[in-house]
């Protein structure tokens, strides 16, 4: 049952996005279940269940297709975390149907991303990043409590600005309309930050906006800005307000598919739309 999860005995269904040494967040720890084990390996799953119905349209699936996995698998090899530690991002995929000798894109699904993890020969290492992991969820009193505000609306948002070297998300909603009266929405992302490419997460409620920004040696809150009339003011110094190019607009509007803010029939006839536009 665990072996499809090692991702060494099929190295031809495995990519590796991105590999490299990461210390570890205490964030990190804080949040893994109890994991399978095989061998020197423990397995763990992150799926996140704050809501009832899962939510695919994350930010590494934005089109939403059901041929990803909602879950991240965490593989940890030799038994214990530490500090430091070999990290691999990677992706697994299988052959769709009966035709497996036909190993097209359009014939293969992804079956399980995540991140596996190797003991370090040496106790720290220079030139590493952080893998930690980001949880939120709109309609969460500890994200208010995180922001010091006594009362406010259950209106919070989750800009990502810089999704880091890379980034694996699971989420849940209240309900599967996309425009609904109440749109509970909860994701919980782990990723790979170094200095060079860092994350970058603006976190929003009707009056005040806080920046989450984590490199290598992990997160901080790097400045906050109360809001007026319900809009945020901007914390990029020098960016500019609106799109100022195509790309920078079709960046917008996949992180408004990723939110669920627009649906997919919306996300193809706007991004039609946009290119026509340039043209």
């Amino acid at each position: 049952m665990i072996l499809e999860y090692d991702i060494l005995k099929n190295p031809d269904d495995v990519d590796i996005r991105w590999k490299g040494t990461v210390r570890l967040s205490q964030s990190l720890a804080d949040c893994m279940t109890e994991p399978a084990v095989q061998d020197d390996m423990k397995i763990y799953t992150l799926y996140d269940r704050k809501f009832s119905r899962e939510d695919n349209a994350q930010l590494d699936n934005p089109a939403a297709s059901k041929n990803f996995p909602n879950s991240i698998t965490v593989i940890l090899k030799g038994g214990r975390m530490t500090e430091f530690m070999k990290c691999s991002a990677f992706t697994k995929q299988e052959c769709l149907g009966a035709k497996r000798l036909m190993r097209t894109a359009k014939q293969k699904k992804t079956t399980v991303k995540g991140f596996f993890l190797e003991p370090l020969s040496q106790a720290r290492a220079e030139g590493h990043a952080c893998l930690s992991v980001f949880q939120f969820d709109n309609g969460d009193s500890a994200n208010q409590a995180a922001m010091r505000l006594d009362s406010v609306d259950l209106k919070h948002s989750l800009v990502v600005e810089r999704l880091g070297c890379v980034a694996f998300t699971s989420g849940s909603q209240g309900s599967s309309i996309t425009f609904s009266r109440d749109p509970k929405k909860s994701v919980t992302i782990l990723y790979v930050a170094s200095d060079q490419r860092p994350f970058v997460a603006r976190l929003q409620t009707n009056r005040a906006t806080k920046r989450i920004v984590c490199r290598s040696n992990g997160e901080a809150v790097e400045g906050s800005t109360t809001t007026t009339a319900g809009h945020a003011q901007d914390l990029m110094p020098g960016k500019p307000s609106r799109a100022s190019s195509l790309d920078e607009a079709l960046k917008i509007l996949n992180v408004r598919l990723a939110k669920g803010e627009i649906t997919i029939h919306e996300y193809k006839n706007l991004r039609k739309a946009m290119e026509g536009n340039e043209n």
